[in-house]
């Protein structure tokens, strides 16, 4: 089972910063591996590449929150479940200077009963997940 809303917001900053400027079609590829007793998912862009799209961010003076978001979540359930996240960030392409892309590389234990712990977790207290998550971590 894979934690949530750990791949989300790195496909949504793919598709909203990652293709800027780009004549031909952006691609993102997203793959599950097996490595012993580890999931391993990956995701890679051909877009501009991190460096490129946070400087497009200050340019428009937008300030993203997202991977700091997903560094808090993963340190919580880490905390919490003891599901080991580990999470890597480097350019798909790096020979490429105009569009060196992005892969993103996140890996945990494949333990099934932190969602089902997390559920039970929500329900006793009516109420979901999410808002679990907001009211005692934010």
């Amino acid at each position: 089972m894979i934690p949530p809303m750990l791949l989300q917001p790195f496909v949504e900053n793919s598709v909203e910063y990652a293709f800027a400027g780009m004549e031909e079609k952006g691609r993102i590829k997203v793959a599950f591996s097996r490595k012993y007793d580890r999931v391993i998912c990956t995701l890679t862009d051909n877009g501009i590449g991190i460096k490129k799209s946070e400087e497009a961010k200050e340019k428009i003076r937008r300030k993203s929150t997202a991977i700091k978001n997903i560094h808090q979540r993963i340190e919580m359930l880490n905390r919490i479940y003891g599901i080991s996240i580990n999470l890597e960030i480097e350019p798909a392409y790096p020979e490429n200077i105009n569009f060196p892309g992005t892969t993103v590389r996140i890996s945990f234990i494949d333990k099934t009963e932190w969602m089902e712990q997390g559920r039970s977790m929500s329900k006793n207290r009516n109420l979901s997940f999410r808002d679990w998550l907001k009211r005692n971590f934010s």
